[in-house]
């Protein structure tokens, strides 16, 4: 039991640490150039990088509107 949970987790490890790789190699590609695998690295990455940007407008328009009424 002791040994799988050490297997589990190196391959857990290496498998987050490499996904990150994968997002990046599909959304740096040429669109003419990109498979079917990178194509659904795509599909998957876009809600999260929509929400992500969502996100970081909202405080940026929330820290700027703050910032302009300090020199008010």
């Amino acid at each position: 039991m002791n040994r799988f949970r050490r297997y589990r987790d190196i391959v857990l490890v290496v498998a987050l640490l490499a996904l990150p790789f994968f997002f990046l190699r599909a959304n740096i590609r040429n669109p003419e150039d990109l498979n079917a695998i990178d194509r659904a690295f795509l599909q998957m990455s876009t809600p999260v990088e929509y929400a992500a940007s969502a996100v970081a407008r909202g405080v940026s328009s929330l820290l700027s509107g703050y910032v302009y009424l300090v020199d008010v």
